[in-house]
């Protein structure tokens, strides 16, 4: 169960933290590394230990957005 509900609900967040960004809402960049966060707990508990890597590379996603967001 926590394997299907876990991962819709984290996804669905996912959805939402990319229409944040879509939209130009510089804070949809801190959303995202507090929903990548709540992933990481996931990974462990339903032994999806690969995601790890993908996590990473979302902070630096989310860190190089953050950063140049007043660029446009």
């Amino acid at each position: 169960m926590l394997l299907v509900y876990g991962s819709l609900i984290l996804s669905i967040l996912d959805v939402w933290v990319l229409w944040l960004i879509a939209k130009h809402y510089h804070w949809g960049w801190l959303v995202d590394i507090v929903v990548n966060t709540l992933w990481f707990p996931y990974d462990v508990i339903t032994h999806q230990y690969g995601f790890f890597v993908l996590g990473f590379a979302y902070y630096y996603i989310a860190y190089i957005g953050w950063i140049h967001r007043n660029d446009s």
